[in-house]
This record gives C-alpha cells, sequence and structure tokens, in this order.
C-alpha cells in the first residue's frame, strides 16, 4: 500500500519521530479537535508521493485539503523534509549482506501481491529492486 513493506514503514516512523519535526498541537486542536499523527502524515506523504489524488487522500485520511498543501499545518511539506533528512544521512539501509533477512523483505513483496513481486526488496514509486 505504502510501496514499502510493514517493517521499512515502521522503522521510517520511527527515525522521522526523531527528528521531532515541531507542530504547533493546541493550534491544531482549536482548528480541527485533534492534530495529525506522525503515522497518518506519513502514510499520507508516501501514497501522495506514489502519485494518489489529493482528493482521494483527504477523503480516506480525513484531513483538509487546506492542510494537506498548508506549510505551517501538518502536512506533507515538513514530512517530506524528514524523510530527506532521513534518506540523506543514510539511516535506512538494506541488510546486503544478511540473505536471511533480504529473503524475508522480499517475501513480504511477494505474498500480497499474490506472487508477481517475486525477489522485490524495495519499490519506490512503482520501481522494483530485485534482490
Amino acid at each position: 500500500m505504502f510501496h514499502v513493506d510493514h517493517a521499512t514503514f515502521d522503522e521510517i516512523l520511527h527515525l522521522i519521530s526523531l527528528i521531532g519535526l515541531e507542530r504547533n498541537a493546541s493550534k491544531a486542536c482549536n482548528s480541527s479537535s485533534s492534530e495529525i499523527s506522525m503515522k497518518c502524515r506519513l502514510a499520507v506523504t508516501l501514497h501522495w508521493l506514489a502519485g494518489s489524488s489529493h482528493f482521494d487522500l483527504c477523503f480516506a485520511w480525513g484531513i483538509a485539503i487546506g492542510t494537506l498543501y498548508n506549510k505551517e499545518k501538518d502536512s506533507i511539506q515538513p514530512t517530506i523534509k524528514a524523510l530527506d533528512d532521513v534518506f540523506d544521512t543514510g539511516s535506512v539501509k538494506l541488510p546486503l549482506t544478511d540473505t536471511e533477512q533480504l529473503d524475508q523483505v522480499a517475501t513480504s513483496f511477494y505474498d500480497p501481491s499474490g506472487g508477481l513481486l517475486d525477489g522485490c526488496i524495495r519499490a519506490i514509486d512503482g520501481f522494483a529492486v530485485g534482490t
């Protein structure tokens, strides 16, 4: 769903959470009764980067269109910046020397795809990288 397996999604979520994206929770609560969780922000950002329509994202995740693109609110822009920072430091790495772990990652793509993604260990915007 996000072009990454569950373990990688959780790892990315953890890493961008460490960056500590600043949000004004009181302003978010005043405007909409709640702030957008980091997990939701990452999910929406990954969907958007994969080509999802902003209308679909806003409907599916309950986010106002104005919030999605507003640089001062819980939008995708700060999350993209955090992703850039995480990947620029090389924090997310493939276990290139651990073939057992690579097989587990490949299986996490193989099973949900019904066997179409055989040997895939990463997918970025539809581009598959094989083992």
